[in-house]
């Protein structure tokens, strides 16, 4: 496992089979900007056949209605999960709404880049695996 910069990775180029981001892109500060470095990082340190997984979060129905549930603070005291979701969503709230705004422009970044394998968007969350385009 590697903790670090996204937009400035310490891999070598070519060097990784996989890499995965599960809820991280979503708090990228400057979109597009940072998301461009960011993939352009991921793309060079993957090997010409290494896989990209990513999951995060997407504007779906689902969502949406958890997102009014947040909102409803009886429901919040009675679901711990609930009032612990409103709450990261209050801390993060620029950067969670700039992502959930730009879905076409977030896939078009992507695929930019990557050749989607496999793409599932549903209960509010995106999940791909992709390949680096040559």
């Amino acid at each position: 496992m590697y903790a670090g910069d996204c937009c400035e990775l310490s891999f070598e180029d070519n060097g990784c089979d996989i890499m995965i981001v599960q809820g991280g892109l979503h708090h990228l500060l400057h979109l597009p900007e940072d998301l461009d470095r960011c993939l352009d990082e991921i793309r060079r340190s993957l090997k010409p056949n290494g896989v990209f997984c990513m999951v995060e979060p997407w504007k779906t129905p689902f969502l949406n209605l958890v997102h009014s549930a947040c909102e409803n603070p009886i429901a919040r005291r009675c679901w711990s999960k609930l009032d612990a979701l409103a709450e990261m969503i209050e801390h993060e709230i620029t950067t969670y709404e700039q992502w959930l705004g730009q879905p076409q422009q977030i896939l078009e970044l992507i695929e930019s880049r990557f050749r989607i394998e496999r793409k599932k968007i549903g209960f509010g969350k995106i999940m791909l695996r992709a390949r680096p385009l040559p």
